[in-house]
């Protein structure tokens, strides 16, 4: 009995809403930059989190949500088209410098996905799409990412020409 009431205490709030995970994320990025956030960065930093079954059994839970939290805080890819052009610089300016350090992802989250660990390529893709937005956002140019996109859209996947756009669709929702 203890145990079950432990289970719905959740000290730092829920973290998880499963009615936000229709939201997708609406970024433009070239395929591999996408390949890399979508194995990355989204479990943390999008509503399109996958709660495995530790994740619902304290303590981890506790650990979980709080991590959830506050990388959503940091930067959520659901909300990008909410940031100002400012906010999206700095953002991709985190990115850049975490990515570059190895900050994320963290540490504890990779010993449970070790295919989320990022490669040096990885951590270059990241760099070089993250320049190349700032780049274009400071320019004040209308680039992918500003532009509206359909809903049922994860992230816009930038071809070789500006012109050419093809659209991800999301992950399945375990």
């Amino acid at each position: 009995m203890t145990a079950i009431l432990a289970s719905a205490i959740h000290p730092r709030g829920r973290a998880r809403d499963e009615s936000e995970q229709t939201q997708r994320w609406q970024v433009a990025v070239d395929r591999s930059a996408a390949a890399v956030l979508t194995r990355s960065c989204v479990n943390c930093h999008s509503n399109q989190t996958t709660w495995p079954w530790y994740s619902y059994v304290p303590p981890a839970s506790w650990m979980i949500e709080r991590d959830v939290g506050k990388g959503r805080s940091r930067f959520d890819l659901s909300k990008w088209n909410s940031y100002s052009r400012e906010k999206k610089r700095e953002i991709l300016a985190d990115i850049a410098r975490v990515a570059a350090n190895r900050e994320m992802p963290l540490r504890q989250y990779l010993l449970f996905h070790r295919e989320a660990r990022l490669s040096d390529h990885d951590v270059q893709t990241l760099i070089s799409w993250a320049a190349e937005q700032r780049r274009a956002l400071r320019t004040n140019e209308r680039t992918t990412i500003d532009k509206n996109m359909p809903e049922q859209t994860m992230g816009a996947i930038q071809g070789p020409k500006a012109s050419q756009t093809e659209y991800l669709s999301p992950p399945p929702v375990k």
